[in-house]
C-alpha cells in the first residue's frame, strides 16, 4: 500500500522554461567534413572483404525446407505447452477454492490476485500467438492472390 501511495503523490517534472527546443545546443554553421577520412577508418581484413564480396554476389541465401514431420512436432509441442499452462491456472484456482476456509483475508486476496495474473498472462500469450497465426495466414493468402 505504501508504494501505491507514494506513486500517487509523485508529480511530473515541470516543462522546460524555454520550450522543448532549448534542450539541444545550437549547431555550428561552419560544419565541414575532414579532407582525409582514411585515418579514421579501421583497417580492412582482405579475406573478410573477399568473403563479403562472394556473399553479395549470390542472389539469395537458400532456405532449408522444413519437413512436415518437424512442423507437426512443433505444433504438437506448442499445444502441449498451452495445455500445461491452462492446467496450471486451473490447479491454482482449485487449490485456492479448497483452502479458502483456512486462509486469512490477506492470503485469500493474494491468492486470488495470483490466479488473476496467471489467467491474464495466459490470455495475453494466447492472443499474441493467435495474432501471429492470423497475420501469417493473411500474408500467405495475399501472396497466393498476387501470383
Amino acid at each position: 500500500m505504501d508504494i501505491m501511495l507514494a506513486l500517487t503523490q509523485l508529480q511530473p517534472p515541470p516543462p522546460p522554461a524555454m520550450g522543448p527546443g532549448s534542450l539541444q545546443p545550437p549547431l555550428p554553421s561552419d560544419l565541414q567534413l575532414p579532407s582525409d577520412l582514411t585515418p579514421l577508418l579501421p583497417p580492412v581484413d582482405s579475406p573478410l572483404a573477399a568473403r563479403f564480396s562472394a556473399l553479395m554476389a549470390h542472389d539469395r541465401v537458400s532456405v532449408t525446407p522444413v519437413s512436415s514431420v518437424d512442423a507437426g512436432a512443433m505444433v504438437s509441442d506448442l499445444l502441449h505447452s498451452e495445455d500445461m499452462a491452462m492446467q496450471y491456472v486451473s490447479n491454482d484456482m482449485l487449490f485456492m477454492l479448497e483452502h479458502a476456509n483456512g486462509m486469512t483475508m490477506r492470503q485469500f486476496s493474494a491468492s486470488a490476485m495470483q490466479v488473476q495474473i496467471e489467467a491474464g498472462s495466459l490470455q495475453v500469450d494466447m492472443q499474441v500467438k493467435m495474432s501471429v497465426v492470423t497475420s501469417s495466414k493473411d500474408a500467405i493468402e495475399t501472396l497466393m492472390k498476387n501470383q
